[in-house]
């Protein structure tokens, strides 16, 4: 099957502001990548300037997915070579691939080569790769799920965590690269970074890292038959501060839904808010906790109830509110009222929105939420939507307002793309401008 993808449109909040290039018809929108085969995977990260740069797993070449990148301005012109540039083409099949920004205009890029190991390449604004042909190896590793994620290190290299079995089972390791692509953990032998999860008894998976604002990161897991989670923090020259295996976030009271695995977001204190889904009052609820900088949790043991309402709710993601606190959102399946929901907590554990109907239209099945800053408080919230059976799955956008979490935009929320067939898998960041841009996977083409 071929895919169109990915295609993105940038959500304005002032129908005044003129953006030329950005496609206002939902048939249309702005492709990035219309090459044969399957493109999948989209990820993107903002550019600094009001534009982003996108990464995607590409099979033009090959039956094997390779790694492309694309950087879109502000007014939404392709900036690089049309359909993207290579950001690896190296044999054997790669994966798992994320992108954040260096700072600087550019991008840093990591993924997993099934064959051999983590990599990451930096690129410019320009799109002018930095580092090694097809990548600096972080890590040799044949671990079948690493989940490579990284941040910027604020000096235009990054912090690169993933899982590993060297060990026998999964832990969780940690390498810092600097901006002309050198390793400086663990030097003097193999490529291997520090280890995080250092006395965890359990297998360690599924890592997420946020960065703090003294140079290192906090890295977010979950173990793999406790279900637990646990956080630890590392400082810049790869040493863990908090005292091993780290804060014991959820004490695995009731299963992880494996479609919600717990999402991180920085908390602007050097700690960190973590929200997701579990089972301990026997069906799927959503809760979140903060973590202080000296790895304290600051709310009620094992998180506050963000919404335990009878039915599943799961797929969490989550925003900074721009005032220390955070918003939630989440696919909830309570009888009758099935869809889209999101609600806002304080510094201290309080709710300052009731729990917010996003999209429970009965027809939309609104479900796959994701979730950005407005920067004024409030968000704006995707999602894909099959309100119009002619074109299967559409997506949908609303905005929440600060106050009080109301919506801004139309009831319902207003169509981004309508194009035939299904569209999947939305992603959002902020355009820095109090809007957002959002990527997905597109099938309109599929042959």
């Amino acid at each position: 099957m071929r895919r169109v993808l990915p295609i993105v449109l940038l959500l304005l909040v002032s129908s005044a502001e003129v953006r030329p290039q950005w496609s206002a018809d939902p048939r249309e929108n702005n492709p990035i990548c219309t090459e044969p085969q399957d493109q999948i995977a989209p990820q993107l990260s903002p550019d600094g300037t009001g534009g982003s740069i996108y990464v995607w797993l590409d099979r033009r070449n090959s039956n094997l997915y390779q790694i492309y990148a694309q950087r879109f301005d502000s007014l939404g012109h392709a900036v690089w070579t049309s359909q993207g540039i290579p950001v690896c083409q190296r044999d054997g099949t790669q994966r798992q691939v994320e992108v954040i920004s260096d700072g600087s205009g550019g991008a840093i890029v990591t993924w997993q080569s099934f064959r051999d190991g983590i990599y990451a390449q930096r690129i410019t604004a320009e799109g002018v790769a930095l580092w090694e042909t097809d990548g600096t190896l972080i890590s040799p590793t044949l671990a079948q799920n690493p989940f490579p994620k990284a941040v910027p290190d604020g000096q235009g290299g990054a912090i690169i965590t993933w899982a590993d079995n060297r060990s026998g089972n999964y832990r969780i390791y940690a390498q810092r690269i600097d901006a002309d692509g050198d390793l400086l953990w663990n030097v003097s032998g193999l490529p291997n970074g520090e280890l995080v999860s250092v006395s965890a008894t359990d297998g360690c998976q599924y890592p997420r890292i946020v960065a703090n604002e003294k140079g290192g990161a906090v890295i977010v897991w979950t173990t793999e038959n406790d279900n637990e989670i646990y956080a630890q923090t590392i400082d810049s020259t790869g040493q863990i501060r908090w005292f091993p295996p780290g804060v014991k976030v959820f004490d695995g009271a009731g299963d992880l839904s494996t479609s919600s695995l717990p999402m991180v977001l920085p908390d602007g204190e050097s700690g960190i808010y973590v929200a997701w889904s579990d089972y301990r009052n026997n069906d799927y609820d959503v809760y979140a906790q903060r973590i202080r900088h000296d790895g304290i949790d600051m709310w009620t043991d094992n998180g506050v109830a963000v919404c335990n309402e009878p039915g599943i709710q799961r797929d969490v993601d989550v925003t900074s509110d721009s005032a220390g606190g955070a918003i939630v959102v989440w696919h909830d399946l309570r009888i009758n009222a099935r869809g889209v929901y999101a609600r806002r907590v304080n510094k201290f554990g309080l709710f300052a929105w009731n729990t917010i109907p996003v999209c429970t239209l009965p027809a939309s099945n609104a479900h796959s939420p994701s979730i950005a800053s407005d920067m004024e408080g409030g968000a704006i919230i995707a999602w894909v939507d099959s309100r119009n059976p002619a074109t299967q799955e559409d997506i949908y956008a609303q905005r929440l307002h600060k106050t009080d979490g109301h919506t801004v935009w139309q009831s319902g929320g207003v169509i981004i793309s309508s194009a035939d067939r299904k569209q999947s898998v939305p992603k959002l960041t902020s355009n820095g401008r109090g809007g957002a841009i959002i990527v997905w996977e597109d099938n309109r083409n599929a042959l």
